[in-house]
């Protein structure tokens, strides 16, 4: 079920979203989207064709992102999430909004939310089991790829290696969340080291999200 909420924020007119009934953290977070003006202002003008987002939420953060980007693909796999996200962004034509959740593989998962009263902190498990689809960013096969940002609770891992051939043809720069969960206590370690071996190096840190960039000559 869905409901309305008040958000607002600088960028847009818009005061009344579309919300998961029952939900208080992602709207929590969603208030903090602001944060991604210090992420854009480091990415360079002429990297602003395309960006990927996983974990899309209501579509607060995607919708800020189609603000300085061509084209912004979104996944969110929680059915009460993607519906509000589909409403917020019934208005912005260059926002694509995928049903999914992104991966290291092309399979059915199960979603699992440890906190009802936050659909933020929805994360995705297993092979072959659940109704959620899962597919990798790779099979997206976008003609140039900038941004890549993600908020998949522990998946990084797995996201980056289902996006390594993006990664290594289009060397977008990278954000993602750096923090220990109790089914990934490691947190986001492994994506990290991955792509510090492709040469990318950290460029600044806003809180519990990390940007790196691309190596020197693709910036």
């Amino acid at each position: 079920m869905l409901t309305l909420a008040k958000l607002r924020f600088d960028w847009t007119p818009r005061e009344t979203w579309v919300w998961p009934m029952g939900d208080a953290g992602l709207l929590a977070a969603a208030r903090n989207v602001d944060s991604l003006d210090a992420v854009l202002a480091a990415v360079p003008e002429h990297r602003r064709g395309v960006a990927i987002q996983a974990g899309g939420g209501a579509g607060v953060y995607p919708i800020r992102l189609a603000k300085d980007f061509r084209r912004v693909v979104t996944a969110e796999p929680h059915p009460a999430n993607m519906a509000a996200l589909r409403l917020n962004a019934a208005d912005v034509p260059n926002l694509v909004a995928l049903p999914v959740a992104f991966g290291n593989g092309l399979s059915w998962g199960e979603l699992r939310v440890p906190n009802p009263q936050n659909l933020g902190t929805g994360y995705v498990v297993g092979e072959g089991d659940g109704d959620i689809l899962c597919i990798q960013v790779d099979a997206l096969a976008l003609a140039a790829v900038d941004l890549i940002a993600l908020d998949v609770e522990g998946a990084e891992e797995e996201v980056i290696l289902g996006a390594s051939g993006t990664i290594r043809r289009w060397h977008p720069w990278v954000l993602m969340e750096h923090k220990p969960l109790a089914h990934r206590p490691e947190g986001a370690e492994a994506a990290l080291v991955y792509l510090e071996g492709l040469g990318y190096r950290l460029h600044s840190t806003f809180g519990r999200d990390v940007l790196l960039a691309p190596p020197t000559k693709e910036l």
